[in-house]
């Protein structure tokens, strides 16, 4: 059994389950607070996208190349947890197709044993 791959294939399956969930719902829907947070399931996706972004890449010394909004020193708490007026759809979507392509190029390259660093800490 391999369990790189078994692990890999879940990994993707609940990816494609997150964008059949939102990819089909009016944009109302997708930005409307779903908690007493704010937190909508754009807000869902972007943090999804950081956090790929963070433990594929800057966890295991290949930083995501592009600026994330959120990761400023001068963002607020859980700024990744809902879409601004100024982010579309189509933009939060297209950032988490690109993290998981970038994921799944770490995923491909390294073993399953890779170690990786959270916080500064070896993992």
């Amino acid at each position: 059994m391999d369990v790189k791959a078994t692990v890999w294939h879940y990994l993707k399956n609940a990816r494609e389950q997150v964008l059949w969930k939102v990819e089909g719902l009016p944009e109302r829907d997708q930005r409307m607070p779903l908690t007493p947070t704010g937190t909508n399931l754009l807000g869902v996706v972007k943090h999804l996208a950081g956090v790929e972004a963070e433990y594929f890449g800057v966890c295991l010394g290949r930083p995501w190349p592009e600026p994330m909004a959120f990761w400023a020193d001068d963002a607020q708490p859980n700024d990744d947890m809902w879409a601004t007026a100024d982010e579309s759809p189509a933009h939060i979507l297209d950032l988490y197709r690109r993290v998981t392509a970038f994921a799944d190029e770490a995923i491909a390259q390294l073993p399953l044993d890779a170690k990786a660093h959270v916080n500064g800490e070896p993992f």
